[in-house]
C-alpha cells in the first residue's frame, strides 16, 4: 500500500551568532526545533517515566550525556545510539530500534537499532510504509502508535512473520516520532522477546524516547541548515549586506568586500547610500526603499563607489524580511558589480551601429535614421534624400595590393566623406567599398549636384599608402534617390539609390546619377529577366547557336563557337549580355554552365557520329571558378556522351587571371591534362598583361574583333595584331581571329599569318540543324 508524504513546515525566521565581539544575524530558513528543545531540557527536567525506571547513576549520566550532544551538535547517529542504549540501559527486558523516514517520505531507512540482529536491520532497511507493514511502517504511514503484543498472530506482521521470529522478536510496540509541527520523522520501536501488553509506564518510556528521538533528528536538520545557510551565505560571488529596521548595515560577507573594497567592520553601522555614487542621493534611497512595503523586492542597475573612489556599474536586488506578525525585520541588499557586462553591452551596442574599420554608422544606424526621417516627414512634409557611393576599382586594389592597404583606403575615404558633411548630411558605412550620405534637410537638385561632385572629386585624388606609391585611380559611382518621390519606405529608397549608382557604372563610372522612371522600369525587366530564366533552364527552352571556325590555310571548319541564345516567348530575343550578368549576379551561371556544357557535347556527339572531326569551343563564366567543381562538371558531360577531351576547347577571359592565380594555373593545368584545350578570349581588351601569356597554360589566343574592324585603314591596329600574332607563335599558341566581316580583313589576316578565322563573312551563329547543313557544304568528312 502506498504511504503519505508528510512534508516539514518551515517558516522564515533570524538566528543570532557571534562574529568579531559582537553580535550578528543572518537570515535562516528553519523549523521551531531549537526552541522546543529549549522547553525540554529547561523545564522538564528529567521525565518521570525514565526516572522510575533508574536504578544506577550510569543510567542519570548517559541522559545528561544526551542533552549535551545535543547542545555541542554531535552527529546524529552517535546521539540516536546513545538514545537507543538510554532506553534498553532503562527496560532491560528491551531492544530499541529507530527507523528514519527517507527524503522522499514513502520508506523507512536504518537509524539506531544496535542490539537487533544485521540480517533483520539489513532486511528491514528501505521497507516502504504502509498499512500492515509491521508496527514501524503502520506507525509512520499513520502517524500514530501501534502496539502489537504477539508479532506472531497480528495481522500487520504477516509479510514480516517469518523474519521476526527468526531474530526472536515475539511483540514490537511503534511510536511515531513527529517534528515540532506534528508532522512523521521516522519511529521509534520497542521489541520484546515475548508476546506482552505495554502498561502506561511503559506507554510513557516510549512516548518520551520519542519525543527526546524527535528533537534530536530536527535539531541536527535545522544545524545543518543552519551551517549550509552559512556556508551559502560566506561563499555567494554576490556581496550581500543585512540591514536592520532603520537601513543600518549589521554583517556583510566576504564578497561585499572583495567588490567594494570595504570591510564588514568598516560598513557595521553605516547606511547603504553612504556608499553610493553622487547621483544616488538618501533622499532617492529611501524613497524606493520605501516602495518594498508593498513589492517585498526590487531591482535595478546603478552606479556605485568602491573604496578608493573609484565607480562601477552595479546591479543590486533588495529584499524585506519579515517578522510572523508581518512587520519588517530585516532588509537584505545584494548585490553583483557588472561593469564588464556593461561595457560588453556598450561594445555590443557600438558594434551593431558603426563600423569598426571606418568609425562610421553602419547600415543598422542608417535605416534607423531614416525611419525618424520619414515620421518627421509625416509630421512637417520636409522631402530628404539618399546618396549611395560605390568606389570604382577597389576590388583590383585589393587583389593586388592586400587587404591592409585597401583597409587604409577605406578609412582615408571614411575621413574625406566625414570632411564634406555639412547641416543635415550625414556619411555612413554600408559594408565594403559601399558608403553612403543621408541628406536628412532638404536638398534641391543644384545642392545634390554640388555635393555629389565633390564627393567624387574628393574620392578620387590620390590615397597615401606606406610603403608604396600613392594610389590615383580609384573613383567613386554615385546614386541618388529622394523621399518620397524616389520611394515611400526604407527599401525602396536604397532599391532607387542602389539601381541609380548602378547606372552610373553602366556610364562608364567616375559619375552621379539621379534615379528616374527609367531605370525602375530595367530594374523590373531585369527581375522579370531573372523569374524566367529560372525556368528557362528547368524546361530547357534556351538554344545553343554554333557559329564555325574555318582553317586559313584549308577554308575547312576545324572549331566551332558554341553560343547560347535565349528567345524569349513574349519579350522575344534576349541578347546574351542582357541575360548572362543577371545569372552571375544571382548565382545562375553554375546551373546555366553546366545546362551550355551538356548542350556542346550533345551536338558534338551528333558530329562526330556524322563523320564530321570538329572541336567545340564553350565559353566558361569566371564565377564558375568559384562556385563549384568545373573539371568535374566537364568530365560528366564527357563521360555522359562518351566523348574524348580533345573535342572541346575551354575559352576564358583575362578578368579570371586577376585573382588566385595559383589556384587557376592549378584548374586549367588540370583541364589541360584530360585533353581540353584552353583558349583566351578578347585579348587585348582587359587587363592585358604579356605576364598572362607565359604564366598561364594555354593554347590559343583570341583577337578580339575591336583589332579586326577597320583595320584596313588603320595602321596601329596593324602593329598591334602583328604583334599578337607574332609573340602567340613564338609561344606556341594557335591565333584565331574574330570579328571578320569583309575579304579585305580576310585577306590582310591571311598575310600576317593568323590561324583561324571567324566572322560574319563566312558564317553567323546557326542552329544544330542549319549548322549541319554548313558543314555537309563545306567540310570533307
Amino acid at each position: 500500500m502506498s504511504g503519505r508524504s508528510f512534508q516539514p513546515k518551515i517558516k522564515k525566521s533570524i538566528v543570532q551568532f557571534t562574529s568579531k565581539g559582537m553580535t550578528m544575524e543572518k537570515p535562516l530558513l528553519f523549523s521551531p526545533a531549537a526552541e522546543a528543545f529549549s522547553d525540554f531540557t529547561m523545564t522538564s527536567g528529567l521525565p518521570d517515566s525514565v526516572a522510575q525506571y533508574l536504578g544506577r547513576n550510569e543510567t542519570v549520566k548517559r541522559y545528561n550525556r544526551i542533552l549535551e550532544m545535543l547542545v555541542t551538535h554531535e552527529p546524529l547517529t552517535d546521539i540516536l545510539h546513545a538514545l537507543v542504549h538510554l532506553i534498553e540501559d532503562a527496560e532491560p527486558t528491551t531492544t530499541a530500534s529507530i527507523l528514519l523516514l527517507s527524503e522522499d517520505k514513502e520508506h523507512l531507512i536504518a537509524g539506531a537499532a544496535p542490539n537487533l540482529p544485521k540480517f533483520y536491520n539489513e532486511a528491514i532497511h528501505g521497507v516502504a510504509i504502509g498499512l500492515g507493514v509491521g508496527s514501524c511502517g503502520t506507525a509512520a504511514f499513520l502517524g500514530e502508535r501501534v502496539i502489537v503484543e504477539d508479532i506472531a498472530t497480528h495481522p500487520y506482521w504477516s509479510d514480516f512473520k517469518a523474519l521476526a521470529l527468526e531474530a526472536g522478536l515475539k511483540a514490537c510496540w511503534s511510536e511515531p516520532i513527529l517534528n515540532s509541527e506534528g508532522q512523521v520523522l521516522g519511529t521509534f520501536a520497542m521489541y520484546y522477546g515475548e508476546p506482552r501488553t505495554p502498561n502506561d509506564s511503559d506507554l510513557q518510556l516510549i512516548l518520551e524516547a520519542a519525543r527526546l528521538a524527535g528533537l534530536a533528528i530536527e535539531r541536527t536538520n535545522d544545524h545543518k541548515q543552519q551551517k549550509t545557510s552559512n556556508s551559502i551565505f560566506d561563499h555567494l560571488p554576490y556581496a550581500i549586506a543585512i540591514m536592520d529596521q532603520n537601513l543600518q548595515i549589521l554583517s556583510t560577507n566576504p564578497a561585499f568586500e572583495q567588490i567594494t573594497g570595504y570591510t564588514e567592520d568598516e560598513v557595521v553601522s553605516l547606511e547603504p547610500f553612504m556608499l553610493m555614487d553622487a547621483n544616488k542621493t538618501s533622499d532617492i534611497y529611501r524613497y524606493e526603499l520605501s516602495q518594498l512595503d508593498e513589492f517585498d523586492t526590487y531591482q535595478e542597475e546603478l552606479i556605485n563607489q568602491k573604496k578608493g573612489g573609484s565607480s562601477y556599474y552595479l546591479q543590486q536586488t533588495v529584499s524585506i524580511l519579515r517578522d510572523e506578525e508581518g512587520d519588517i525585520s530585516r532588509f537584505i541588499w545584494l548585490f553583483d558589480d557588472i561593469s564588464e557586462r556593461k561595457q560588453a553591452e556598450k561594445l555590443i551596442e557600438y558594434q551593431a551601429n558603426f563600423d569598426l574599420l571606418t568609425g562610421l554608422p553602419n547600415r543598422n544606424n542608417l535605416q534607423r535614421n531614416i525611419s525618424n526621417c520619414i515620421r518627421a516627414y509625416d509630421a512637417k512634409k520636409t522631402p530628404f534624400a539618399l546618396m549611395i557611393i560605390n568606389l570604382d576599382y577597389f576590388k583590383e586594389v585589393n587583389d593586388s595590393l592586400g587587404h591592409q592597404m585597401g583597409d587604409e583606403i577605406l578609412k582615408q575615404v571614411a575621413e574625406r566623406l566625414q570632411k564634406l558633411e555639412r547641416k543635415g548630411s550625414k556619411a555612413v558605412s554600408l559594408g565594403g567599398d559601399e558608403f553612403a550620405i543621408l541628406i536628412s534637410e532638404f536638398y534641391d537638385c543644384d545642392e545634390l549636384i554640388d555635393l555629389a561632385t565633390k564627393v567624387g572629386a574628393s574620392l578620387s585624388e590620390s590615397y597615401n599608402q606606406e610603403h608604396h606609391n600613392s594610389i590615383s585611380y580609384i573613383t567613386a559611382s554615385i546614386g541618388i534617390s529622394q523621399f518620397p518621390k524616389d520611394g515611400e519606405t526604407i527599401e525602396d529608397l536604397f532599391s532607387s539609390a542602389d539601381q541609380a549608382m548602378y547606372a552610373a557604372k553602366d556610364s562608364g563610372r567616375d559619375c552621379y546619377s539621379f534615379y528616374t522612371q527609367g531605370l525602375k522600369e530595367q530594374a523590373e525587366l531585369k527581375a522579370r529577366i531573372h523569374r524566367d530564366l529560372i525556368v528557362a533552364i528547368a524546361n530547357d527552352e534556351l538554344d545553343l547557336f554554333y557559329q564555325p571556325i574555318l582553317n586559313f590555310e584549308t577554308s575547312e571548319v576545324d572549331k566551332v563557337e558554341c553560343l547560347i541564345r535565349w528567345f524569349h516567348p513574349e519579350l522575344g530575343f534576349i541578347p546574351p549580355d542582357q541575360f548572362i550578368p543577371i545569372a552571375e549576379k544571382s548565382g545562375l551561371i553554375a546551373e546555366l554552365g553546366e545546362w551550355i556544357r551538356d548542350q556542346a557535347c550533345k551536338q558534338a556527339k551528333i558530329t562526330s557520329d556524322a563523320g564530321f572531326k570538329v572541336r567545340f569551343s564553350v565559353n566558361v563564366s569566371t564565377l564558375e571558378f568559384w562556385t563549384g567543381d568545373l573539371l568535374q562538371s566537364f568530365m560528366n558531360a564527357l563521360c555522359k556522351y562518351d566523348l574524348t577531351a580533345d573535342v572541346l576547347t575551354l575559352e576564358i577571359t583575362e578578368s579570371l587571371f586577376m585573382k588566385n592565380q595559383q589556384e587557376i594555373i592549378q584548374i586549367l593545368g588540370s583541364l589541360r591534362t584530360l585533353g581540353i584545350r584552353i583558349s583566351i578570349d578578347d585579348f587585348g581588351t582587359g587587363y592585358s598583361s604579356l605576364a598572362y601569356l607565359g604564366t598561364f597554360p594555354l593554347d590559343e589566343l583570341k583577337i578580339d574583333r575591336s583589332f579586326v574592324d577597320g583595320i584596313e585603314a588603320e595602321e596601329r591596329k596593324q602593329a598591334l595584331v602583328d604583334t599578337m600574332i607574332v609573340l602567340s607563335q613564338k609561344l606556341g599558341m594557335k591565333v584565331v581571329a574574330e570579328g571578320i566581316e569583309t575579304k579585305h580583313q580576310l585577306d590582310m589576316l591571311k598575310s600576317k599569318g593568323c590561324d583561324y578565322m571567324q566572322g560574319y563573312y563566312f558564317a553567323k551563329p546557326m542552329n544544330a540543324q542549319d549548322f549541319m547543313a554548313f558543314l555537309q557544304s563545306h567540310q570533307v568528312q
